[in-house]
């Protein structure tokens, strides 16, 4: 049988986005090893506090707009006229910038009470860099979701995962020198270069990829349904801050600059354990979006269950990884990180079972149940931020790692089953006894070689005993899965 031609889309995209991703991976990671090294925890702290700052505001500043934006661009098709899209996409740069405008201006405002709060002082010397990206980040965000809906992926994970690493990196090499107050704003400077540097690539593409679709304004929705669509949306984005930037910004609150270095060495080094997850997620959501507007929920199925098997073979053997070695891998950041390690445990085991349930918020998100999500994440924030400040202030960044692996698991979880209730689809990842043998055996001889032989020899002794054991299995699926007919508009 001809393989379908949306499981090809989704194995070229994947393989290019996964691709991309593990080989800008050592960059950014290295970038924090390299600050740690270079300036140590207190800097390293204070540009973590910043940076979350950042992606917090701009997805405040973005009110929902930029998944909204995904989802009606995904959903007209190839034959959407420009200015339908036009219509859809002007408006929405405009509050988002706009927001972020009047956001930076008022981050700028209160940098002296941020800085005392924060007990960072230096943190006023990377403010005003922030406050300047701010309304830039905003618009790109947006832009990003509209070129992924045009073109594909491709060119977004090459800007944000390739080129951004990549740049910082450079300028951190170039530009290193002095301490305090002098390193902060070279650390500034660089992030500002960095993401002004991918967010003109996005933005390039972007128009090009507008002048390729025919012209006229076509049929469509008009921006006020995608206010309506976006609005419920936005919700859930503030909450999904709790996971990607809250955390820190909680345990600095809390805690000094340090503090929360280590905690963003320990969640730096879990979040390799959901890299098969945020790869394959680069090209799911329009997917997903395009077969729910065919009516095909068989295929539907399939793609989210195929994703959430594949990647849970890949983020096994990570997961493990992270338990074994632990102290190692955070004592490359310097002295004092080891402290996280059992931070890092929880947080590894959490993404373990965030790969496993799959993409399932961007299935609801991408099938018109974004009401659905936006409730559940409603209620999940209603408990689990007290529980993550709870936890940053009573047990430290050990107490936080395990406040938000407990939030996280259960979010995933309560996630699948409103999947299962809402749509009669399930995609967790069942039937893995070949992965967990394997991962079993890999795991005892990497014990019984680490003394004997070292940490190197034992990882290869690991990787060439998981791979061997579960290599076949993979391929049967996949094969499987790809021979199988698949018509386009079943039920």
């Amino acid at each position: 049988m001809a393989p379908s031609p949306l499981l090809r889309t989704l194995a070229a995209d994947s393989l290019l986005a996964f691709t991309v991703k593990v080989l800008s991976l050592p960059l950014g990671y290295y970038a924090l090893i390299l600050l740690a090294r270079l300036y140590g925890a207190e800097v390293l702290g204070t540009y973590t506090l910043g940076l979350y700052l950042l992606s917090t505001l701009a997805v405040v500043c973005r009110l929902g707009l930029d998944t909204g934006i995904l989802r009606f661009f995904a959903a007209g098709g190839p034959e959407a006229a420009r200015g339908r899209l036009l219509a859809l996409l002007a408006p929405a740069l405009g509050i988002g910038c706009g927001m972020g405008i009047a956001a930076g201006g008022g981050l700028w405002l209160a940098g002296d009470w941020l800085a005392g709060r924060f007990q960072a002082p230096l943190l006023l010397t990377l403010l005003p860099w922030v406050a300047l990206l701010l309304p830039f980040t905003t618009g790109m965000g947006i832009c990003a979701e509209a070129l992924r809906a045009l073109v594909g992926p491709r060119w977004v994970v090459l800007s944000q995962d390739g080129l951004f690493p990549f740049l910082f990196l450079i300028l951190i090499w170039a530009l290193a020198g002095g301490a305090g107050a002098t390193a902060v704003a070279v650390l500034g400077l660089a992030l500002c270069l960095s993401h002004l540097a991918a967010g003109s690539l996005i933005a390039a593409r972007l128009l090009k990829g507008l002048r390729q679709r025919p012209g006229g304004q076509g049929q469509g929705r008009h921006f006020g349904a995608l206010l309506r669509y976006s609005a419920p949306l936005y919700l859930s984005a503030l909450v999904w801050l709790a996971f990607g930037s809250l955390d820190s910004l909680l345990l600095g609150w809390f805690q000094p600059p340090a503090q929360v270095a280590y905690f963003e060495a320990a969640n730096k080094t879990a979040l390799l354990v959901s890299l098969p997850l945020i790869a394959i997620n680069a090209v799911l959501p329009p997917l997903f979006s395009r077969l729910h507007q065919l009516g095909d929920r068989r295929q539907l199925e399939d793609l989210g269950r195929a994703a959430s098997r594949w990647t849970y073979y890949l983020a096994l053997p990570l997961t493990l990884g992270c338990l074994l070695l632990a102290p190692r891998l955070l004592g490359w950041f310097g002295a004092g990180f080891e402290a996280a390690a059992l931070a890092l445990r929880l947080l590894a085991l959490a993404q373990l079972v965030n790969v496993a349930c799959g993409s399932v918020g961007f299935l609801l998100a991408m099938t018109g149940h974004q009401g659905v999500l936006t409730r559940l994440l409603a209620l999940a924030a209603a408990g689990g931020l007290p529980l993550l400040a709870l936890g940053a202030a009573l047990g430290g960044l050990t107490g936080l790692a395990a406040a938000k692996a407990v939030w996280l698991a259960g979010v995933n979880l309560a996630m699948s089953w409103a999947v299962y209730r809402r749509l009669g689809l399930i995609i967790f990842a069942r039937d893995l006894v070949p992965a967990h043998l394997g991962g079993a055996a890999a795991a005892g001889i990497f014990t019984l070689a680490l003394n004997p032989l070292g940490p190197v020899a034992a990882s290869l002794l690991f990787g060439f005993t998981y791979l061997c054991l579960t290599v076949r299995p993979v391929l049967q699926e996949m094969m499987l899965l790809l021979e199988r007919p698949m018509e386009e508009g079943s039920a």
